[in-house]
């Protein structure tokens, strides 16, 4: 456990998420990210998402929940991550089948149907890398450190919750030796997008079209 002593704002703590923390982490995801797909699915699919950030085969996993008094407000998840969402498709796809089948009114949304289309097309390559696992003779050290998830609940925005988050995980990628850090954000998500700016992470744009990546150059 973190050391809980406030970090840089009144009565704010950060103290690692365990298991027996997720569904806490669950529904601030739900209530931070009401229209994603993950959300729609419902809080047990949220729930094994991260269950399987924080326990899968990951290079590292940096995942904290921060805390006012008791109450949980606001998580992140950051490291360097191996199949972060194909793994949670391929070791959960009966449950996220089944999820699918008992909401058919989520096949009429145009942004489900993507998130569909392209969780299915993430599986199939994920199938393929695991059947040639065994060619692979040496995995370079990722160049990056990236930050998976970061969410604070819409009752404790706007209190500096979510710069400590950002924070804490950037004094690890520090600590851990990388000089690199990416994220991916909505690209029309602009309250987002200022809050990282604002914290010195710029655009990376390839050719004429920004599709949501960030990175941030550590000294």
């Amino acid at each position: 456990m973190i050391n809980e002593k406030c970090l840089s704002a009144p009565d704010v703590a950060l103290r690692e998420i365990t298991a027996d923390d997720l569904l806490k982490v669950a529904n601030i995801h739900v209530d931070s990210f009401p229209e994603s797909a993950l959300t729609k699915l419902g809080v047990e699919s949220v729930r094994r998402y991260y269950l399987w950030q924080l326990n899968g085969s990951h290079e590292k996993v940096r995942a904290v929940a921060a805390y006012v008094k008791t109450d949980s407000v606001g998580f992140s998840f950051s490291g360097v991550f191996n199949g972060s969402t194909s793994g949670f498709i391929s070791y959960n796809r009966n449950f996220l089948i089944r999820r699918v089948i008992s909401r058919p009114w989520l096949l009429f949304n145009p942004l489900f149907r993507e998130r569909l289309r392209s969780g299915i097309k993430i599986l199939r390559n994920f199938t393929k890398k695991e059947q040639s696992k065994n060619s692979v003779i040496k995995r370079e050290r990722p160049k990056s450190f990236g930050i998976l998830a970061i969410a604070v609940s819409p009752n404790h925005q706007k209190f500096g919750i979510g710069k400590i988050l950002m924070i804490d995980a950037e004094n690890e990628a520090v600590k851990c030796g990388y000089d690199r850090m990416h994220l991916t954000v909505n690209p029309g998500n602009q309250k987002a997008i200022r809050f990282y700016e604002n914290l010195n992470w710029k655009k990376l744009v390839n050719g004429d079209k920004w599709t949501g990546s960030m990175v941030k150059i550590l000294v």
